[in-house]
């Protein structure tokens, strides 16, 4: 009886004789991340043994996450989702070399308020003995989607057919006519966040032997759904260019028609869009650029001079990316890194691309690593999910040369330097001489020249795309700047 107390007093006495205390974690994890949002956690450890050098490392994590030990009893857990994900388990593990402490813990995604969305417009039309089809395409920010629908009559089916798209779709009979009310959900696929939208929309069904109402041999092609992004100017942007008419007797009389609920009390229609609603071709005088993609479907309808009708439609998507450029100056020495870091995509925006690529880790990222040899500009673009693109950015990273002295080259702040395209211009009011010099990146004076007006332009003197420091000296007053040759 008295041996396994005899052991344990001697196990104790060993780890007090030893004189080391376990590491521990003293932060507390982040196990929530937003939609769209860069996830960090800054990981700090400690030893009650402040001479043991602790090693901090990933036990186990998603691909997306990135793991940096600073080596001074602190670590940063950072990263993008690349995709939507229900949970994320995480271990970290830190260690003095003798003891060893484990923080394990999982990451939760937090929905932000959003919804999927249709992004094309029904079929309201069926003839009785023909095939009636409305293919459907949804969207959402961060996840499939997948579709269903309130009870539908029995000629009409719906197929979930692929990624994001759906097809409605039946041969009504002559003893089907009539109007039908059809209410479509999409959702998304995973329901890891509840939300949904619906489109409620009639069908009417004609009777094929109807005298031709609607269904004659003159038929409308107005091609595929199209895309406006804003940008344009209203007069070039016209409906279509090639819209077929076939088996009429000309001329033709057009009537262009739609309808867009605003609110409960404001509807637009076809004239609130377009320039002329009775002429095959107009230009589209106003449309939506606000923050949502807005979807309107056109209806054109032509009779020939016999009487005969025929009628097609078209759904057209805007988009407006109307948004002040930012702008940020950022200094850097020669061989250093800047992380510019946009933020993830957001609202109707699905991704981001940087202008130009040259010395960027991953151009095709909003958050990437910048490392230029050379001053550069860098453009940061947004592109929505119907394909139009935003500039929304504007970097001038200056990388600040080796030797040259940086008092030499001051900011750009003065109001007596100012460029427009390729001219430079300075206040010299009484045209006095003024020396003027070109710096390159290294530090390098490579091209000095005098002048007694107003403004010199860098055409001439500059071949490559670039930032350049420049001095101009002016009865002993220096103005410092630094110009760029786009």
């Amino acid at each position: 009886m008295k041996r396994p107390l005899f052991i344990a007093i001697i196990v104790l006495c060993a780890q007090h004789l030893s004189g080391n205390e376990p590491p521990e974690f003293v932060s507390a994890p982040v196990e929530i991340v937003e939609e769209f949002s860069t996830y960090l956690y800054q990981v700090v450890v400690a030893d009650p043994d402040q001479e043991d050098t602790l090693t901090i490392s990933i036990v186990e994590k998603p691909d997306w996450l990135w793991f940096d030990d600073s080596g001074k009893d602190t670590a940063l857990l950072y990263g993008t989702p690349a995709a939507f994900f229900d949970s994320a388990y995480v271990s970290l593990q830190v260690t003095d070399g003798m003891e060893t402490a484990i923080q394990s813990f999982t990451i939760k995604l937090h929905c932000v308020n959003s919804s999927p969305q249709f992004i094309t417009s029904p079929e309201t039309s069926a003839r009785a003995d023909s095939l009636y089809e409305y293919q459907m395409i949804g969207t959402d920010a961060c996840s499939n989607v997948v579709f269903d629908s309130r009870p539908l009559p029995d000629w009409l089916t719906l197929n979930n057919v692929s990624t994001n798209n759906a097809v409605l779709s039946g041969i009504p009979s002559r003893n089907d006519t009539g109007v039908y009310t059809i209410q479509i959900e999409v959702r998304r696929e995973d329901e890891i966040c509840i939300s949904r939208s619906y489109q409620i929309f009639k069908i009417s069904v004609i009777d094929s032997t109807g005298g031709g109402t609607g269904f004659s041999k003159l038929t409308v092609d107005l091609g595929k759904d199209t895309v406006f992004c804003a940008g344009f100017y209203p007069d070039t942007m016209r409906m279509r260019d090639n819209i077929i008419i076939e088996n009429g007797t000309e001329p033709y009389t057009y009537a262009w028609e739609c309808t867009k609920r605003l609110t409960h009390a404001t509807v637009l229609t076809a004239s609130d869009y377009l320039s002329d609603t009775t002429i095959l071709n107009p230009y589209f005088k106003n449309w939506d650029t606000g923050s949502d993609i807005d979807w309107v479907k056109f209806y054109l309808h032509v009779t020939d001079s016999t009487g005969a009708y025929g009628m097609d439609s078209i759904n057209i998507g805007f988009s407006g990316c109307i948004c002040p450029l930012g702008y940020d100056v950022i200094e850097i020495h020669k061989g250093d890194s800047i992380l510019l870091d946009a933020g993830g995509p957001y609202g109707k925006y699905v991704k981001f691309y940087w202008v130009p690529a040259y010395g960027l880790s991953d151009p095709d990222s909003s958050v990437t690593w910048c490392r230029p040899e050379v001053s550069t500009s860098y453009l940061l673009a947004k592109i929505d999910s119907i394909g139009c693109t935003c500039t929304c950015h504007r970097y001038d990273i200056w990388v600040l040369p080796a030797s040259v002295d940086e008092s030499d080259l001051g900011h750009n702040n003065q109001p007596e330097i100012f460029q427009a395209g390729t001219k430079v211009y300075f206040s010299n009011p009484l045209h006095k001489e003024a020396g003027i010099t070109l710096y390159s990146a290294d530090g390098r004076a490579f091209r000095s020249f005098k002048t007694t007006g107003n403004h010199f332009d860098i055409s001439g003197v500059v071949k490559t795309k670039g930032i350049y420091p420049v001095t101009i000296k002016l009865e002993g007053h220096t103005i410092n700047g630094r110009i760029v040759f786009p």
